[in-house]
């Protein structure tokens, strides 16, 4: 049994979150691992808020704070102080949030390996989170063996390039979780425009029978389907149904012969 890296990168947060802040999802995917299955699997878990919360928020503060709709707008500074322009500044070869990233990613992900040196690597993102893992694969010359990507924004980018994207060479595997009333998300499997993507991804739709009634409702109650449609973004990491799909992939890597 091999020993499988699991690298998690959350997506954009309002405020600085705890340390342990995909216990949802990784206690739910341990439940359905063996003890041994749990003894080799090694978390490492991303999270940039301490690095970025604090500069998103004095942006806020100093522009935007006391102004209407004020909760959209620390969203808008959430996304754009260290998120959005962070890739900007990458590509002229300047320290940012992003450079940043990739070298604690690969500090990380290079010590396991030496330390475990046949295990599989296996990274797992949610919303932003998966953008930065995408962007990650192409600055990163080692393989990683199966990538998930949850709620992904990913396809919004697509129609910036004239090949509409590319699957990155290093990554095994490419499993997206979308959810119908998730805004943020998109089908990749089939239906992309690149044909090398809509063949290479597995797409799983997450089940969400009675959330689709309040899209039937009449167009007043918007609000009620912006509010569902958050909830179905961030349903991703307390999803039985995610768990036991991810679980599923873990093992699979756990088990592949040498």
């Amino acid at each position: 049994m091999k020993y499988v890296l699991l690298s998690v990168a959350h997506g954009v947060e309002f405020k600085k979150i705890h340390r342990d802040y995909a216990s949802p999802l990784i206690d739910r995917i341990n439940s359905c691992l063996t003890k041994s299955e749990r003894d080799h699997l090694i978390l490492l878990p991303y999270n940039y808020t301490v690095k970025t919360n604090d500069r998103q928020m004095q942006v806020f503060g100093a522009t935007d704070k006391g102004l209407g709709n004020e909760d959209l707008r620390r969203l808008k500074h959430t996304v754009g102080s260290d998120v959005t322009w962070s890739f900007i500044i990458a590509k002229d070869g300047k320290e940012c949030f992003y450079t940043d990233f990739v070298s604690d990613l690969k500090a990380m992900i290079d010590a396991c390996r030496q330390k475990y040196p046949s295990c599989k690597v296996m990274c797992v993102g949610h919303s932003q989170g998966t953008q930065l893992f995408y962007s990650f694969f192409f600055d990163y010359a080692q393989t990683v063996d199966s990538f998930v990507s949850m709620g992904s924004p990913i396809s919004m980018n697509s129609g910036a390039y004239t090949n509409w994207g590319k699957v990155p060479s290093v990554i095994g595997s490419w499993i997206n979780f979308y959810h119908w009333m998730d805004f943020i998300s998109s089908r990749l499997q089939g239906c992309h425009p690149s044909k090398a993507i809509a063949d290479f991804v597995v797409d799983y739709e997450v089940p969400s029978a009675w959330w689709k009634i309040l899209y039937k409702l009449p167009a007043t109650l918007c609000k009620a389907m912006l509010v569902a449609g958050l909830m179905a973004h961030v349903s991703y990491w307390k999803s039985d149904f995610v768990a036991r799909k991810i679980a599923d992939e873990i093992k699979r890597l756990m088990y592949l012969p040498s």
